[in-house]
């Protein structure tokens, strides 16, 4: 529980995380390190204002979204919770997370140049 909430802490303070609902789950160790679940009413709504092309507040239907952290994921388990630097663990945090918006389709713009940039660097 300690160290699921270190983890829950690291994740909360990171940009953007504060407003969606972070959740710390022991599940499989073969899943996702980092999943982020969104309502499909919200989604669907998204998808009606985008295909009608509906005016008014552009973030009327603003992402909401839930965040699961995997705290049996080996690179939370064990990497993440290893790491001596505070630093690199809040950069491997935002990357693990900004690999799940990569695999919702939720991840544009400057915040995909940076996890390319990210990405090269963790592979060199």
């Amino acid at each position: 529980e300690k160290e699921q909430e270190k983890v829950k802490e690291l994740f909360s303070s990171l940009p953007g995380v504060k407003d969606h609902q972070l959740m710390v789950r022991a599940m499989s160790p073969e899943g996702h390190p980092v999943l982020i679940t969104r309502p499909e009413f919200m989604r669907r709504m998204q998808e009606m204002q985008m295909m009608q092309n509906m005016g008014g507040d552009p973030g009327m239907f603003d992402e909401h979204y839930q965040v699961m952290i995997n705290s049996n994921h080996p690179l939370i388990a064990e990497k993440l919770l290893n790491m001596r630097s505070q630093e690199k663990k809040e950069k491997f945090a935002s990357y693990l997370l900004r690999l799940a918006k990569l695999n919702q389709g939720m991840l544009k713009g400057e915040e995909m140049s940076s996890f390319i940039s990210d990405s090269i660097e963790f592979l060199s």
